[in-house]
């Protein structure tokens, strides 16, 4: 029996047991309104959190945290549409009613602020996005992970802001920062190393330090390779290595690297 049959029949003994107008109806339609958003039905998921959070306001009171939670849903998938102002809204809405009554160490508020951090670099924040980041990186990988928060998507999109705004060295820092805290669980080929040599690799691209970026590159198509990959990725990351060569003044050897990265292309069915 799969999550959404499950949650159909506590839905209807709910109504049986307390009404279709109750705290506890509302709280299913919520978890139902998430369920179909993770299985990609987006379009019923955003019309049982609306419904939920009409129900929630009427029954809870228009700033209770069950209320932000379906707001956080609708938020959600209003971003997925990449309908940003209502994102903004919604999550923007969510976080006030949370903040009001927990720490930002709350699970949910964490949620909500990594949410809103991304609307807001979306929507051209920097600043409050840096702000929300490095409030949700207050919080230790585990806490993250348990708010359904990307530990490295977190760090990602606080050097993504960092190089934006032309911070190289910081974003250099946390970058290295990153990969000594990953080498401290990881093997030198372990794939889970590949996202934060690659980016950082761009950091150093930015900075002009040509040298230090082919390497960081060069390692992480080593691991991909010894991973078996030969994907869309290891066809970035030849881009990325095609384009150090040539400011290095390597125009052949950047074409090698540029004509695998077509070769992968060709084979994904991917129009170069």
């Amino acid at each position: 029996m799969d999550a959404l049959t499950v949650l159909d029949e506590a839905e209807e003994l709910s109504v049986r047991h307390f009404g279709d107008r109750h705290p506890e109806t509302a709280g299913i339609i919520y978890h139902k309104a998430e369920a179909h958003r993770v299985a990609g039905s987006y379009e019923t998921a955003e019309r049982m959190a609306r419904q939920a959070i009409l129900m929630q306001s009427q029954l809870l009171g228009e700033q209770h945290p069950e209320v932000a939670a379906s707001l956080l849903v609708l938020a959600s998938i209003r971003l997925l549409h990449d309908d940003t102002q209502e994102a903004e809204a919604f999550s923007r809405r969510a976080l006030g009613i949370l903040r009001a009554r927990r720490s930002e160490s709350d699970l949910m508020v964490i949620a909500a602020m990594m949410l809103l951090a991304r609307v807001c670099w979306l929507r051209g924040n920097p600043k409050e996005t840096e702000e929300l980041i490095r409030r949700v990186l207050k919080n230790k990988p585990p806490t993250l992970e348990a708010a359904g928060v990307d530990f490295f998507e977190a760090v990602q999109l606080l050097v993504v802001v960092l190089v934006d705004t032309r911070r190289f060295e910081e974003a250099a820092r946390v970058c290295l920062d990153l990969l000594s805290l990953l080498r401290t669980t990881c093997s030198e080929d372990d794939p889970a190393l590949v996202p934060c040599l690659e980016i950082f690799a761009n950091v150093r691209l930015e900075m002009q330090e040509l040298e230090d970026a082919k390497l960081l590159l060069e390692r992480a198509i080593a691991i991909r390779r010894i991973s078996g990959e030969r994907d869309a990725g290891l066809g970035n990351a030849l881009d990325t290595l095609a384009v150090v060569e040539e400011k290095a003044g390597h125009a052949e050897v950047a074409e090698e690297y540029r004509s695998a990265a077509r070769a992968i292309a060709r084979q994904l069915g991917i129009e170069c």
